[in-house]
């Protein structure tokens, strides 16, 4: 009985030896990223390194540091010492000479006008691209799409255009949009004013923009030019955007009823292409507030059903929807600050403007209600001075003159190319309303 007990022992005892061996060594064990850098990061030679057991399968880019990765071939999971840097999975030495060629390795010049330091240099960045030498010929379209309009057309010798030559996916056509990874490959690209990113996704409605940075697909440069009027001049969309149902408002980019009440619906610092009743940004005056048959309707009911057909569609069953989208009428959650109703009309093309800038004028409803637009709505058989911000069927490619305005702005504040005749005070105040231009007060060199 005692040796059965004893073997009985030893064999518990190499049991747990066994067991403590493995949790110890973990041999097929995956490591899991953590956030640290320099002396804040783990011992080893991986500054994100934390054991995890039962680990999914894995791959570069997983946020899981495994038995393979490298410093050399993983950085992305691995990550960096301090001082250095992650380029195409490899940690760079900042303080080697590896890192002063990057910039040369990676940005490859397609159009070199004149010096960086005064010029719009302007980055195309490919995401996911197949083949990069294809990509490269049709950038040539969208280069020619931003060339041939106004401003640009007239300032083509003061614009440098660049091309990020690597082949990483940033996620932007499955719309995880990883901005921080394009900046980090972007910083080694020397005077990058303004990024354009392209994804090669034909079948996604891809396009978006951020200050400075826009993102399209590369088979349409139309949709480039726009994101671009967002990005470079800080635009903001002027045609009717979606249309609800029911008589539902909408206010530039917001819905909601509850947020839609506690806007402060005042456009005087928010882009320069929107603007309060009476369009003050670019006319010197107006007619004054006007009826239409939605203004003088102050039963809720009627306002919403007003022009309006009940509809069936699928998926969302029936619906009041728009006739005509000039003459039927939405209710606001609060008075119209310019007509002081509820009820007021989806969109409308009646100029109220005086003395305004070139072709533009003063017309209620820009993306939505209560914002007022310096371009009539272009619809079927309709004449119109139109803005490519304006228009969402592709038709225009030139921006409309208030926006040309303010782009020529832009170029003499921001890419000035002497100091002599800096007008500093315009650019000044340009700065003080809209922050895109922030940095654009003086001129240093």
């Amino acid at each position: 009985m005692r040796g059965r007990r004893k073997i009985i022992l030893i064999f518990g005892i190499l049991i747990i030896i066994s067991i403590a061996s493995y949790l110890f060594f973990m041999p097929d064990s995956r490591l899991i990223k953590e956030t640290c850098n320099g002396e804040n990061c783990l011992n080893g030679i991986y500054p994100n390194e934390k054991y995890i057991e039962n680990p999914p399968p894995g791959f570069c880019g997983n946020n899981l540091i495994e038995e393979e990765e490298t410093t050399e071939n993983c950085c992305e999971d691995v990550g960096c010492l301090e001082g250095q840097t992650c380029v195409e999975n490899r940690c760079i030495d900042l303080s080697n000479d590896d890192a002063d060629n990057i910039g040369e390795i990676f940005c490859e010049e397609i159009i070199k006008m004149g010096d960086s330091s005064k010029n719009l240099d302007i980055l195309f960045v490919p995401d996911n691209i197949n083949n990069l030498d294809e990509f490269k010929e049709k950038l040539n379209l969208h280069i020619e799409g931003i060339l041939s309009v106004e401003p640009f057309k007239s300032k083509k010798n003061i614009i440098n255009f660049y091309f990020l030559d690597v082949n990483e996916d940033f996620g932007f056509s499955t719309e995880e949009n990883n901005q921080k990874k394009v900046e980090s490959f972007v910083q080694y690209c020397d005077y990058v004013d303004e990024i354009i990113l392209l994804v090669g996704e034909e079948e996604n409605n891809i396009g978006g923009a951020g200050e400075h940075f826009a993102w399209s697909v590369i088979t349409e440069p139309w949709k480039t030019l726009h994101e671009f009027g967002h990005s470079f001049g800080g635009f903001y969309d002027t045609y009717s955007g979606w249309i609800l149902f029911d008589g539902n408002p909408r206010v530039l980019y917001q819905s909601n009823e509850e947020a839609l009440l506690k806007m402060d619906w005042n456009f005087e610092n928010l882009s320069s292409n929107v603007d309060n009743g009476g369009c003050s940004k670019w006319c010197q005056s107006h007619t004054g507030v006007y009826q239409t048959s939605c203004t003088q309707i102050t039963n809720e009911e009627q306002c919403r059903h007003h022009e309006r057909e009940l509809e069936n569609f699928l998926g969302v069953g029936d619906k009041w929807s728009c006739k005509d989208l000039l003459t039927c009428c939405v209710w606001l959650p609060k008075p119209d600050p310019f007509f002081g109703t509820n009820c007021v009309n989806f969109r409308d093309n009646k100029d109220i403007g005086i003395g305004c800038i070139g072709n533009s004028g003063c017309f209620y409803g820009a993306n939505g209600q209560v914002a007022w637009r310096s371009v009539k709505a272009t619809y079927e058989n309709e004449d119109s001075t139109n803005s490519i911000m304006n228009d969402n069927n592709k038709n225009i490619w030139d921006f409309g003159d208030v926006e040309i305005g303010i782009l020529n702005k832009v170029f003499d504040c921001c890419y000035p190319q002497n100091c002599n005749d800096y007008p500093q005070y315009d650019c000044q105040e340009l700065s003080k309303k809209y922050r895109l231009f922030k940095n654009c007060t003086s001129c240093n060199f």
